[in-house]
């Protein structure tokens, strides 16, 4: 039959298991693939940035091992959606990543310890919460990776050539220049809080499915 990307042959199911069987030399999947989806066109380099990172974090595609979930995945999450948000630069510190890692575990255990004491005894008991003072140091840490960056950010808008990168960095710069003189300080916790929401909920939703894959019968196809 005729398809958007050419000529399709329709196979009869009782030709699967025969096909199934037959060496990869005699398929190109991936080339299928390519060409139905435009990845000439369509694929960004997050893509080759994920399967580095899967490599790094959790290990070499062929081989089989038990692996923590959890612990990886927010590493996983960090390295990859941090290019769409804080941009290849900063993303590519090699500290960055552990920073906002951080950052989001104590923000999360400082505040639900906080949520659990009443209400007046707040004010107070922040002092002996030790996530809180943990999130001053994450600050510190973010100032001194983050603000030269944009500060060079900054540097090179003023250039008339100037391309704004598609990042969480020009965004939040472009938003405050309309407001007045921006605060360097502000622009890192913006960097700060939009990585808090993206490994938080990515994490968690990439646990869930990994998890869910549990049943035998689903790590059978898996494989």
């Amino acid at each position: 039959m005729q398809a958007l990307e050419g000529d399709v042959v329709l196979i009869p199911p009782k030709y699967l298991d025969e096909l199934k069987s037959m060496p990869d030399s005699h398929f190109a999947f991936a080339q299928a693939q390519e060409l139905s989806l435009m990845s000439k066109y369509t694929k960004t380099p997050v893509t080759d940035l994920v399967t580095t990172s899967m490599r790094n974090n959790v290990g070499p595609q062929a081989e089989w091992k038990p692996v923590t979930i959890f612990p990886e995945v927010p590493h996983l999450i960090a390295t990859t959606g941090g290019v769409l948000l804080s941009g290849e630069e900063l993303n590519s510190h090699e500290e960055w990543a552990n920073v906002c890692i951080d950052y989001l575990v104590n923000v999360f255990q400082g505040s639900s310890k906080l949520l659990v004491c009443p209400t007046f005894l707040r004010p107070l008991a922040q002092f002996f919460i030790p996530e809180l003072f943990r999130i001053k140091s994450c600050l510190k840490k973010a100032n001194q990776i983050a603000i030269p960056i944009i500060e060079k950010r900054l540097k090179n808008m003023e250039n008339e050539d100037f391309q704004k990168p598609i990042d969480l960095i020009q965004w939040a710069l472009d938003l405050s220049i309309q407001r007045g003189p921006v605060n360097l300080q502000e622009q890192v916790e913006c960097q700060l809080m939009g990585a808090l929401g993206a490994i938080h909920t990515t994490s968690m939703a990439f646990t869930q499915a990994i998890y869910g894959m549990e049943p035998p019968v689903w790590e059978f196809h898996a494989r």
